[in-house]
């Protein structure tokens, strides 16, 4: 490659050769940290899987020792509080509902290939029930 043949990085940015700098493989970058808002500890940004470049001025970081203890104060309060006494009365999100209705779907199909194949109708067929799918995230 000579020194002025153009080198198109991964943005889409050309630049000469003439205008890298040689440096070694072994120059160490200063690591960046990021400041907990909950503890106001410091961690490492990729230690926290925190992307600074991205998230510096519009999000808030939490350490994960925070993220864990809110967790486990969440639970604590479930726990307590009135929470669902069957699954049936968590409520549905739109991800929730796309799978049971689609478990329905295969289970719908799968009973009546059965009852095809043992030649009796749909309503002889063993079927599960009561089955229920919810999306469980924070």
């Amino acid at each position: 490659m000579k020194e002025f043949d153009p080198i198109i990085l991964d943005e889409g940015v050309a630049l000469n050769k003439k205008d890298l700098i040689k440096l070694r493989n072994d120059a160490r970058a200063e690591e960046e940290w990021v400041e907990c808002s909950l503890c106001k500890s410091f961690v490492h940004q990729i230690c926290g899987l925190f992307d600074g470049g991205i998230n510096q001025n519009s999000s808030a970081f939490v350490c994960p020792m925070c993220v864990i203890k809110n967790r486990t104060e969440k639970a604590r309060t479930l726990l307590v509080g009135t929470r669902p006494q069957v699954v049936s009365d968590i409520p549905h999100c739109i991800m929730s509902e796309a799978m049971e209705n689609g478990l329905y779907r295969a289970l719908r199909k799968a009973y009546e290939k059965k009852a095809k194949e043992l030649n009796v109708p749909v309503d002889n067929i063993e079927k599960a029930n009561n089955l229920y799918v919810r999306v469980m995230c924070e």
